[in-house]
């Protein structure tokens, strides 16, 4: 069997940037508020204000789950990775201990 490990470890430094790219956009979101009142003093803006407010928090979790999966896929795969290395690196030494005589 065949194993990239170079592309193991590629796609985990892509995962990985791309995590801490949505963890920097929940940072950066979650540092904006949408403000009280800002829509006008009414009941439709309050309704519009609280219906923002949701979505807002939404997307904030929704980036957050979005770092942690991508830097699970990133961890595993460099797991992945090394661990196949290492089997192989191990395989070679005992291939090299068999001497045919």
């Amino acid at each position: 069997m065949f194993v990239d490990t170079d592309g193991l470890h590629s796609g985990a430094a892509h995962s990985r940037n791309a995590g801490e790219h949505a963890q920097d956009s929940s940072k950066h979101l979650s540092g904006a508020q949408v403000g009280a009142g800002m829509f006008g003093d009414f009941a439709a803006a309050d309704t519009f204000h609280e219906a923002m407010s949701a979505a807002h928090a939404h997307h904030v979790a929704t980036a957050e789950a979005h770092h942690k999966a991508l830097d699970g896929v990133s961890q595993k795969s460099g797991t992945i990775a090394n661990a196949f290395t290492a089997t192989e690196d191990d395989n070679v030494q005992s291939l090299r201990g068999v001497r045919c005589t």
